[in-house]
């Protein structure tokens, strides 16, 4: 679940993130294999006037998974840094729509693997309150690529995300 705090007034900062902890535990045919991720992103943003924000997001992410001939664990570091621009409108009465272009790094620890990422998404907003919010990212489009220091070789995907069984969930608060 995310939790996303905002200010509705211009010239406010805004403050959220998200927490976030994934553990999965699959047996192959002589191997269990598990995989564990927890990660922390604070996002931070200012309102330049009543339906438009800037912002950073960062994030750090820890992960273990066992190795794939299941005979010891890989462990990861990784740190994120994106950039991001929102623009909210009001669709009827208390329900908005936002659309969320973003651009970002991701880092590895130890690692010479480049990583970059630009995308969007896009979802709607309900006012509970003039204060309260709720925030459902129903869709998005994401394009990366990636490569290792000093390799002719380079990975593209665009991916485009659209789950209405699982959404991203958030709540807003205005102060």
């Amino acid at each position: 679940m995310r939790t996303f705090i905002y200010s509705q007034d211009e010239n406010k900062l805004m403050l959220g993130g998200s927490l976030q902890y994934i553990t999965s535990n699959q047996k192959y045919i002589n191997t269990d294999w598990k995989f564990v991720d927890f990660s922390f992103s604070p996002k931070f943003g200012f309102f330049i006037n009543a339906n438009s924000l800037v912002g950073l997001e960062t994030g750090i992410s820890y992960i273990k998974q066992m190795d794939y001939d299941g005979y010891g664990y890989n462990e990861n570091t990784l740190f994120n840094l994106s950039a991001f621009y929102r623009y909210q409108n009001q669709v009827i009465n208390n329900f908005n729509y936002f659309i969320e272009p973003n651009f970002g790094r991701l880092f590895i620890k130890d690692s010479e693997l480049r990583y970059y990422n630009i995308g969007a998404d896009f979802g709607i907003l309900y006012s509970i309150t003039n204060k309260l919010n709720i925030e459902i990212k129903l869709a998005g489009l994401d394009y990366s690529i990636y490569w290792y220091k000093d390799s002719e070789y380079k990975t593209e995907e665009f991916n485009i995300k659209y789950d209405l069984i699982q959404p991203n969930l958030g709540i807003k608060y205005y102060f």
